[in-house]
């Protein structure tokens, strides 16, 4: 039987298997998602709720946009020089 690994929005589960891998004990993290140009719905919070369930303190969070990996014509091009600065100065922050 074939079982969703992908849901929109939603951190996939192979990542979250992995990511549960990784234990910390108050470590900062800086936790980043990339969505393809349409919306990363609770993605981030997970993401965060993941990171920290796992012993790290997010210090940061960013969603940036990039090329969708189904449908590489939504947000064909991304990311462009615009979103590569934002990244950058995300970076320095």
């Amino acid at each position: 039987m074939w079982e969703c690994l992908y849901i929109p929005g939603r951190i996939p589960t192979q990542t979250l298997i992995s990511l549960n891998q990784i234990k910390a004990n108050k470590t900062p993290a800086i936790v980043v998602c990339v969505y393809g140009n349409r919306d990363y719905d609770d993605a981030l919070l997970e993401l965060k709720e993941v990171v920290e369930s796992n012993g790290f303190t997010v210090i940061s969070a960013g969603a940036f946009v990039a090329q969708h990996s189904i449908f590489p014509q939504v947000g064909q091009n991304r990311p462009d020089e615009k979103d590569l600065t934002k990244i950058k100065e995300f970076a320095i922050q």
